[in-house]
């Protein structure tokens, strides 16, 4: 497994998912903006950015290979066909968090 190149030139349009999908209340609400081929989203999560990363990457790291129901989020993450990942961050009007990886091939 190689890892993902930073997709800079694509971080903006994943600020405004995240943004739109805090706003709308809607995870994924937004997908396909980017033309991205998959998402993982950290939708509404509560408190500070680095813990939200930590905790919301890690948890779906933790759901490991198997059928997509169920390991989606692991298996966008360590998918051979992807080669770079844009994030993109925003605050919704509750202060909770919402983060979008948006996978490219």
């Amino acid at each position: 497994m190689s890892a993902l190149a930073r997709r800079p030139d694509r971080e903006a349009c994943a600020d405004g998912e995240a943004q739109n999908d805090g706003v709308s209340g809607s995870a994924h609400g937004a997908f396909g903006r980017c033309q991205e081929g998959a998402q993982n989203e950290c939708p509404g999560w509560p408190g500070s950015l680095d813990q939200v990363i930590d905790e919301c990457l890690a948890q779906m790291f933790a759901e490991g290979p198997g059928p997509f129901a169920g390991h989606g989020h692991y298996l966008n993450m360590t998918a051979p066909g992807y080669a770079s990942v844009a994030c993109g961050f925003a605050s919704a009007p509750d202060g909770k968090l919402w983060i979008v990886q948006n996978f490219y091939r």
